[in-house]
């Protein structure tokens, strides 16, 4: 058994998530691992024409955007980190360019 932490914040709604993700890691078989759950809201970090979009953020920059309507599958991982996570603007403006691409 490892004495990892889970570190982050959780909604009420998805502690059975939180507990399970924390379980997981207690059993050793993880150095270090994450998971996230976002729900559409104003502040999201990440927006594309669909409300059914689902997308994955790395802390250095890296970005996957999957846009089920569009069906897009968008995917950025860069070769140096930054401290901007989320808001690095890299991954973001590549991300609006497919998007628009994708606009008739």
């Amino acid at each position: 058994m490892s004495d990892m932490e889970v570190h982050g914040s959780c909604s009420d709604r998805f502690s059975a998530v939180q507990d399970e993700f924390a379980d997981s890691l207690r059993g050793g078989a993880d150095v270090g691992a994450s998971v996230a759950v976002f729900l559409d809201a104003d502040d999201a970090p990440v927006r594309t024409h669909s409300p059914r979009t689902c997308y994955w953020g790395g802390r250095g920059g890296s970005l996957v955007v999957n846009d089920f309507d569009a069906r897009m599958t968008f995917a950025y991982v860069m070769n140096q980190m930054t401290h901007l996570g989320l808001t690095d603007p890299r991954g973001r403006k590549l991300l609006q360019a497919a998007c628009k691409a994708l606009t008739p």
